[in-house]
């Protein structure tokens, strides 16, 4: 969502089933639209982790223009999500850095204890260099 047509700030909605989170606390209830949604809240319970999967499903969309996660049928799609089989058209990833393609790839990683965290996110090489760059850059 954009505030303005021009504007380059991209603002998330929709946060209805959002909640405070206790640290070291599981969630059970398995909601969100599938295709955010991360392997971990198809079953059981599952951590804040989620959310760094589902910013990998975010952060993919607006590099390449399309959903990572796809199947011919909800059932192929919970498969896809479940497996991390993702597709990656060559086509649109050729422009995408190296940095930014493997930002992406270690979000959206099944296990939830070797995905990043949100620290390890926020000091990724594809964001520092950018923020770092953008500290060094003059404005005229």
């Amino acid at each position: 969502l954009y505030e303005k047509k021009d504007s380059q700030f991209l603002k998330l909605i929709d946060f209805g089933f959002s909640k405070l989170w206790e640290k070291n606390t599981k969630m059970e209830l398995s909601c969100g639209t599938l295709s955010y949604v991360a392997p971990e809240v198809l079953g059981k319970s599952y951590t804040s982790q989620c959310d760094l999967w589902s910013l990998g499903v975010i952060v993919f969309i607006l590099l390449v223009g399309y959903m990572p996660f796809s199947g011919s049928s909800e059932r192929q799609q919970i498969a896809a999500i479940r497996a991390g089989k993702y597709t990656m058209r060559k086509d649109r990833w050729a422009r995408v850095s190296d940095q930014a393609l493997d930002f992406v790839r270690r979000l959206l990683v099944v296990d939830e204890k070797v995905r990043l965290t949100a620290e390890q996110a926020l000091n990724h090489e594809w964001l520092t260099r950018r923020n770092q760059a953008d500290r060094t850059t003059k404005i005229v």
